[in-house]
């Protein structure tokens, strides 16, 4: 069992419309971002900590976001006696495979030049699902009088800078908004952007179903060889290096994908700069070992969990895709921007609109009863 993102129309309709919240994450200046991915799983192993480490960067790294501090923490089942819980609530061989994962952890950081700030373990009564939260957090060089705006100070006094960012704004009741075109960095309506995607789509929905399917005692039905090739995934789920080399391309916006898909990014996207985007199907890299277990369980490739990949919107796609295969990353210019309100894929001619993300493939197929 593995917890997944709620679809799109949910998060809309319980969270973001009541909440005022947008679909994507805006960097609000003299505020540190901070992004917190969580994975639940009955028997954790590698993937588990890895897919949420690189879902909380990630999401940083496409707001061009160089430094951050890293978090884990982990929840597992335990056992209760009376009065507290059982100092062996945890079995020696697991003990030793949470310290090695957070150690791996803890050296990715190091590699990514990022602080490995704490970890926490926790245990619960509840059930038999472990949990990995990863949080991820901004590193400011400095803080800017921005972040004390309408801050109470300790002699009850207000803090107020004497002007706004230029992407910052008061409203009718006189609260601090954020402009949209913020993440946009100056998008112009009136301009078509190539749209770039990286590496493959579901690659970290192959890595997740491929793992519950051999932890419930099953097989494939091919060589042990294919099949570890699947797990070589997890060795590309991060985008920080593209985002680095897109950024200074002069990217316009960045989105990894994530649960639902490539089509639940390119919804999101079409959604952020808020115009109509023209995908061609047929330039939307699906490498083939994905496809094969895609169909092996009924899956839609395009609506897998797919963290490992980034979706672009620049000028001049082809240089930014020349670029990034220079550094050994697999790109493709995949479609357009459009003036239009439409947003569509089309596969050998037939058009089909890109709608809402009804939630990871991975939650709508039970890979347990194939």
């Amino acid at each position: 069992m593995i917890s997944l993102r709620a679809d799109d129309k949910i998060l809309e309709r319980s969270i973001q419309r009541p909440l005022d919240l947008k679909a994507w994450q805006l960097k609000i200046p003299g505020v540190p971002c901070m992004k917190t991915a969580v994975l639940q799983s009955d028997a954790l192993n590698e993937n588990g900590y890895l897919i949420p480490f690189y879902r909380a960067v990630n999401e940083l790294s496409a707001l061009g976001i160089k430094k951050m501090a890293v978090s884990v923490a982990v929840v597992y089942p335990g056992k209760f006696g009376d009065n507290s819980p059982s100092v062996d609530f945890i079995d020696e061989k697991s003990e030793k495979k949470l310290c090695d994962n957070l150690k791996k952890i803890k050296k990715l950081c190091d590699t990514l030049s990022f602080v490995f700030k704490d970890a926490e373990l926790s245990i619960t009564k509840t059930g038999n699902v472990k949990t990995v939260t990863v949080t991820a957090v901004e590193i400011a060089d400095e803080i800017s009088d921005e972040i004390a705006d309408g801050i109470e100070m300790a002699d009850g006094s207000s803090k107020e800078s004497d002007s706004l960012s230029d992407n910052r704004r008061k409203d009718e009741s006189g609260k601090v908004s954020v402009s949209d075109y913020e993440l946009k960095r100056g998008l112009s309506k009136d301009l078509s952007y190539d749209i770039v995607m990286t590496k493959s789509a579901g690659m970290s929905g192959a890595i997740l179903s491929a793992s519950e399917w051999i932890l419930s005692g099953k097989h494939f039905p091919w060589k042990d060889e294919y099949v570890n090739k699947l797990f070589e995934y997890s060795n590309h789920l991060s985008v920080v290096k593209e985002c680095q080399i897109a950024a200074k391309h002069g990217a316009r916006i960045m989105l990894p994908v994530s649960d639902g898909g490539v089509s639940g990014a390119l919804w999101r996207l079409g959604i952020a700069i808020k115009c109509g985007i023209d995908i061609d199907g047929k330039k939307i890299c699906v490498s083939q070992d994905i496809i094969e277990l895609c169909e092996f369980f009924d899956l839609s490739p395009y609506e897998l969990m797919g963290d490992g990949s980034l979706i672009i919107a620049t000028e001049n796609g082809e240089e930014l895709k020349n670029k990034l295969l220079c550094e050994g990353i697999k790109a493709e210019v995949i479609g357009k921007t459009s003036t239009l309100a439409d947003k569509t894929m089309t596969f050998f001619g037939n058009k089909r609109y890109i709608t809402k993300s009804r939630g990871d493939e991975m939650r709508i197929v039970d890979i347990y009863n194939v």
